[in-house]
């Protein structure tokens, strides 16, 4: 059977748009959304993508299956593989929104001064960085766990690697900065690009930042 290559695609927040790229990240095509895209997922090729006053679910080829619509500005995004559901920064409310795989509402986590910004997972962990503080909160049930970082103001992504060290991209100041699974800091620091927006590893364990006018490969 004959396996299509992969497929990336970068959301433009200003250019309403999606940007799709080949496996060797080569540009392919613009898609228009008609609206301002902010972060995204992918969960066995359904697609959900945040936005102010929405969440859009996607087939593989972006066309819309259902929308969420609420006043909330949506921004990180994070599909939780154990327990199968959704959680969604809300930056209006201050807190992160949790939904089923069909976008209905399920519930609320809230901790003490968040503004919560990209959200990701860590050993079952639901992990929030702050918008405005440079903070990291750890959700365990119950228990959260606040974290400080470098960051001046906004945590853009957050990432965990397989030493299982905290990767922390800071907005402001175009820094990456790595920290031990404890919080401790690693001492090791890199500048990146301007206005760092996200970063992920691709398929071939690269790492990909999204910047304010390019995306940028690490090997």
């Amino acid at each position: 059977m004959e396996v299509s290559p992969p497929v990336f695609y970068a959301f433009d927040y200003y250019g309403k748009s999606a940007i799709v790229f080949n496996e060797y990240w080569e540009y392919q095509r613009t898609i228009s959304l008609g609206f301002n895209p902010s972060f995204s997922i992918n969960v066995n090729g359904t697609i959900y993508v945040t936005a102010n006053g929405l969440i859009r679910k996607f087939n593989s080829s972006l066309n819309t299956i259902i929308d969420f619509t609420s006043t909330a500005a949506y921004r990180g995004i994070y599909f939780n593989p154990s327990n199968r559901l959704i959680y969604s920064a809300n930056t209006g409310s201050k807190a992160i929104d949790v939904f089923n795989e069909n976008l209905t509402s399920n519930t609320t986590l809230t901790a003490s001064g968040m503004l919560p910004w990209i959200i990701t997972g860590y050993n079952g962990q639901i992990v929030a960085g702050d918008n405005s503080n440079g903070n990291v909160y750890f959700f365990q049930g119950n228990v959260v766990t606040t974290i400080s970082t470098l960051c001046t103001a906004r945590v853009s992504s957050i990432l965990f690697d397989n030493y299982n060290q905290m990767l922390v991209l800071c907005e402001t100041n175009s820094y990456l900065y790595i920290y031990y699974q404890n919080g401790t800091f690693t001492g090791t620091s890199y500048q990146t690009c301007l206005a760092p927006a996200f970063m992920n590893f691709d398929y071939q364990n690269r790492l990909v930042i999204t910047c304010a006018n390019k995306i940028v490969i690490y090997y």
